[in-house]
């Protein structure tokens, strides 16, 4: 299986830092899973930091928002993108689960 990239390489590039998108570990088997990112603190490289997600496991979304485990893992991908269109930030992200 070739290796991802960590999850800041991942949401670097992207707009808001991935906030919206969708990312998913190679560990996570499961169909539908992955985490919905709401936000995203770089440190001063762009390599680390902290990043917060609501977990979608098995198609089900969990309770509240929780720091992302193991985000230095290179293991991460990215699922989808929101269309940024009409996408309005952080305050869109509940609307996006359902």
């Amino acid at each position: 299986m070739p290796k991802g990239d960590s999850l800041f390489k991942v949401v670097n590039g992207l707009r808001y830092f991935g906030v919206g998108c969708k990312l998913t570990r190679s560990i996570h088997k499961l169909p539908n899973t992955y985490f919905l990112i709401t936000d995203v603190k770089l440190s001063k490289d762009q390599n680390h930091g902290k990043a917060y997600g609501q977990l979608v496991w098995n198609g089900r979304p969990q309770a509240g928002t929780v720091e992302i485990g193991a985000p230095l893992k290179k293991e991460w991908s990215l699922l989808e993108t929101p269309d940024y269109s009409k996408f309005k930030g952080k305050s869109q992200i509940s609307e996006m689960l359902q």
